[in-house]
């Protein structure tokens, strides 16, 4: 795991105790040698180790010192980091659903499960691959995916990297966490440059739960040709893939009757999907708040089609 204890270098003391033991040992099997014979040569290669052990040490500990200093460097690039070196990330319980990147909710509603899918990306991780949700924007991909990492590792801390560069540098300091949840919501945004490599996935989920989604877009912008084949598809290979579909996947009409009393409302969300109407309803209205400054002609439009 990444904590910052673990890390902390011993070496000035560590060194000093061993320093202190070799020399003691060497001064009584000096006495030894006189009093009862032991070997000579006992006493003298004793008292070198010692030496050389206390002359190591500086070295020992400076290079544990530029790796702590990496370590620091590296852990205050992920999200929800606390405390002063940012060794401390929350829990999957403890994460709120913003620092996930899921978009706000403008209406109050409980989540609605999407059972199939779920024990889609529950018996991938089971078996420790890595697991990636494909689909459309708002389409609830984060929002499942949150679903099922709660319910399956609650106590475990969760890796929101911020950048490419902040996932690779944990593998550069020979740092990579165990026993976390690692977060890779729209993963495309990883896949710039070529630090992200499949190695680097494989060796991430040899020890933890690695979760990523993936705009359908953006997946298909990736597929390879025939004459073509883009450096992020080896990355994308490497995960399993979940698709969510808006009609094929959306709630079963039991549970959105129960979360939805009002049938009007229902049938709106019928229209348009679950994940659309709780969510991209805030998107709307901040382009409507911005929108008579940053794009005034279609701010008329809109505004005039809405008063028909």
């Amino acid at each position: 795991m990444i904590n910052k204890r673990s890390l902390r270098p011993k070496g000035q003391r560590l060194t000093l105790m061993v320093s202190v033991v070799l020399l003691l040992v060497a001064s009584g099997l000096t006495v030894a040698q006189k009093w009862i014979g032991a070997p000579w040569w006992t006493s003298v290669v004793t008292a070198g180790l010692a030496v050389v052990v206390a002359g190591t040490g500086p070295l020992w500990q400076n290079s544990r010192k530029h790796r702590m200093d990496a370590a620091i460097k590296v852990r205050r690039s992920v999200r929800g980091g606390r405390g002063s070196a940012g060794d401390h990330l929350p829990t999957v319980a403890e994460v709120d659903l913003r620092t996930l990147r899921i978009h706000p909710a403008v209406i109050h509603m409980p989540y609605l499960h999407r059972t199939a899918k779920e024990q889609e990306v529950r018996e991938q991780l089971h078996a420790g691959r890595p697991v990636l949700l494909i689909g459309s924007s708002m389409v609830g991909k984060t929002r499942l995916a949150a679903a099922v990492a709660r319910d399956l590792y609650p106590n475990r801390p969760i890796l929101i990297p911020d950048s490419t560069a902040a996932l690779a540098g944990l593998d550069e300091a020979d740092m990579l966490p165990c026993d976390h949840v690692i977060w890779l919501d729209d993963l495309d945004r990883y896949l710039s440059g070529d630090r992200l490599t499949a190695g680097l996935i494989e060796r991430l989920t040899e020890r933890n739960a690695v979760v990523a989604t993936l705009r359908t877009r953006e997946w298909d912008r990736i597929q390879p040709t025939d004459r073509l084949r883009p450096p992020e598809w080896d990355v994308l290979s490497v995960f399993e893939k979940v698709t969510l579909d808006r009609d094929r996947d959306r709630p079963s009409d039991e549970d959105l009757a129960q979360a939805v009393p009002d049938p009007e409302v229902r049938e709106r969300i019928n229209r348009v999907g679950i994940g659309e109407y709780v969510g991209a309803g805030q998107h709307i209205a901040d382009q409507l708040a911005l929108g008579a400054q940053s794009h005034p002609l279609g701010y008329a439009l809109v505004h005039g089609a809405a008063d028909w």
